[in-house]
């Protein structure tokens, strides 16, 4: 029976183990390495964001104000003679036309007044002419001693008394025909004639003039408005020294629709005072109606120009931010970082706001994506689609007349 020798385990160096401990250890770390970084999502790409240029140019400054319809031209229709009124020869609410015949009072005592008065006219002529050739007479026989002076002078005053009987009957004769002539009543203008106010039969002019109706001329028509004193100081200091206010140009008027006419109007007239109640003084402004659709009576939206401010920074409205009563602008600078600034606004015209302090023109504005990104982080910038410029007062060539 053989025994088999057990051999000996042999030994490693202790440097030969620290290596292998070693490599090891690193490889268990640049395994570990892998496992992190597969476990680590990668950095967010910078936040877009959409920008616009600001832009400086001129602004014009409207005023939005409320008014009233009228016609440029209001007459009122009235009764000058008494009677009984008896025709109605026009349509309620119709074009009427200078001198169209309108009512009709019963003419019957005037034409009789009329025989009368052109009776006593024609006898006074009558009896003048039997003077004057008495006179005519008595004149060369008085210079021979014919006749007595005295009965030569009475000729004389009796003929001058008998010219006068004829002027006096004449001027009544006219006042007759002037009133026969008031019993057919017509329109003294062009315009828009109103309900009748008085119905056939009623005796009207009796004691008083009676209205009959209204006749409006509505081409062009009037609006009328309180403008308050500080834009008047504007306007008038502009306009002239006289504090007059001439032609306004670029009025635009907004009906109750919210439809724009499609005529722009001139300022014509401004009141004497101010109105120490409301701080405003009236004026009025002309419109070209000729399809005659505006009427008396409308409200109406006036829209008027009342400076422009020069050469100013504008942005569109949407670019600012406006948290406890602080307005903020995200600016993109050249290497696309965001610079959030405060700035100083001014007026806002047709979605774009007048930049007073914190924006140059040419720097680009956030106007979309202003919460994604902070003060200071980098940002892809985006340029927004560009839009129709803001049509100025009185929009794109409004017609006038």
């Amino acid at each position: 029976m053989h025994t088999l020798a057990r051999v000996p385990a042999r030994r490693l160096p202790a440097d030969r183990l620290h290596t292998r401990a070693l490599w090891a250890c690193a490889l268990c770390l640049g395994a570990c390495a892998r496992d992190a970084a597969q476990r680590t999502p990668p950095a967010p790409p910078p936040p877009v964001v959409t920008v616009t240029r600001a832009v400086q140019r001129d602004v014009p400054i409207v005023t939005e104000l409320v008014g009233t319809l009228d016609g440029d031209i209001n007459v009122d229709i009235r009764a000058r003679v008494a009677g009984f009124l008896i025709e109605q020869r026009y349509r309620e609410g119709s074009f009427v036309k200078k001198g169209q015949w309108l009512f009709t009072i019963d003419p019957r005592e005037y034409r009789a007044e009329v025989e009368r008065a052109r009776a006593a006219w024609m006898s006074a002529r009558a009896s003048w002419i039997n003077a004057r050739a008495l006179r005519d007479r008595l004149r060369p026989l008085v210079e021979v001693d014919a006749v007595s002076r005295q009965d030569y002078d009475a000729a004389v005053a009796n003929e001058k008394q008998q010219a006068a009987q004829v002027r006096a009957t004449k001027a009544a004769l006219d006042q007759a025909k002037l009133n026969l002539s008031y019993t057919r009543i017509t329109s003294p203008i062009d315009g828009i004639a109103g309900r009748a106010e008085v119905q056939i039969g009623n005796l009207v002019g009796q004691g008083s003039p009676t209205l009959l109706t209204t006749v409006s001329k509505v081409d062009p028509v009037r609006v009328r408005f309180g403008l308050p004193e500080r834009l008047w100081l504007e306007l008038s200091r502009r306009e002239g020294a006289d504090g007059t206010v001439g032609p306004q140009r670029r009025i635009e008027l907004f009906l109750a629709d919210g439809s724009r006419h499609p005529y722009e109007g001139d300022l014509v007239f401004a009141n004497r005072a101010v109105d120490p109640a409301t701080g405003t003084i009236q004026v009025d402004a002309v419109f070209p109606n000729p399809d005659r659709i505006l009427r008396p009576g409308q409200y109406a939206r006036v829209r008027l120009q009342t400076r422009v401010l020069h050469g100013a920074v504008v942005v569109p409205e949407r670019a600012i931010q406006a948290l406890q009563n602080v307005t903020r602008v995200g600016v993109v600078d050249r290497g696309g970082v965001l610079h959030v600034r405060e700035v100083e606004l001014g007026p806002t015209v047709g979605g774009e706001v007048v930049i007073r302090r914190g924006v140059a023109a040419g720097e680009q504005v956030v106007v979309d994506g202003f919460a994604k990104a902070k003060d200071g982080q980098q940002v892809h910038p985006v340029p927004a689609r560009p839009s129709a410029p803001p049509a100025g007062v009185g929009g794109s060539g409004a017609p006038r007349r």
